[in-house]
């Protein structure tokens, strides 16, 4: 889930996924340790490294950046900071996610 602007979602550099509110995505990847970024142009990306363990299922949020604030008023430090934040979370259930829309890779 994502802000009101496009969040590019990713691994080393490489994104594969373009989230817009209200959209959710689902995707396979091996087991092991993997550092997630989230961008969007203009600003610097956001990292989240995250262990994944065989056969499990991991969540993450995608959200805008509720430190970008005060940037939003001073341009320089808005380009400086980055536009969207990643947690770990505890995945919703069915019933939230039908409020959202699955999307795929690009």
């Amino acid at each position: 889930m994502a802000g009101a602007v496009d969040a590019m979602f990713g691994e080393n550099n490489k994104y594969f996924m373009k989230l817009s509110n209200g959209e959710f995505a689902r995707f396979k990847i091996d087991s092991g340790e993997h550092t997630f970024q989230v961008d969007v142009d203009g600003a610097p990306e956001f990292e989240l490294k995250v262990l994944l363990t065989p056969g499990s299922m991991t969540c993450i949020k995608v959200e805008s950046n509720p430190n970008l604030g005060g940037a939003v008023l001073i341009p320089l430090v808005a380009n400086l900071t980055p536009n969207f934040i990643m947690s770990e979370v505890k995945c919703p259930t069915i019933e939230h996610l039908k409020d959202y829309q699955l999307v795929y890779g690009l």
